[in-house]
């Protein structure tokens, strides 16, 4: 997940100049919400939220098995298709 963060908001995570720096704050700092995307892009909720469970620092949180990421993943992807196709339909 850490990849699409990356890719979604255009920085990294967490911060850190040297290594140690960048090991406490994986460890310990959550990342910035996902909420928009560095050309002002809205970042839908869903998707935000996934990524952000996936980064949970308690691994009790976060998606326990693959399967339960990809449903809810897909699920997302199926809410998001389904708006877009009313909007679209209006």
């Amino acid at each position: 997940m850490y990849q699409k963060y990356f890719r979604l908001a255009s920085v990294y995570p967490f911060n850190g100049l040297l290594l140690k720096d960048l090991a406490s704050s994986i460890k310990h700092d959550a990342p910035p919400p996902l909420t928009k995307t560095p050309l002002e892009e809205t970042i839908p909720q869903p998707i935000a939220d996934i990524i952000s469970k996936s980064m949970e620092k308690n691994p009790s949180r976060r998606y326990q098995r693959v399967a339960d990421l990809l449903q809810a993943w897909s699920l997302a992807v199926r809410n998001l298709e389904l708006a877009v196709h009313e909007v679209n339909t209006k």
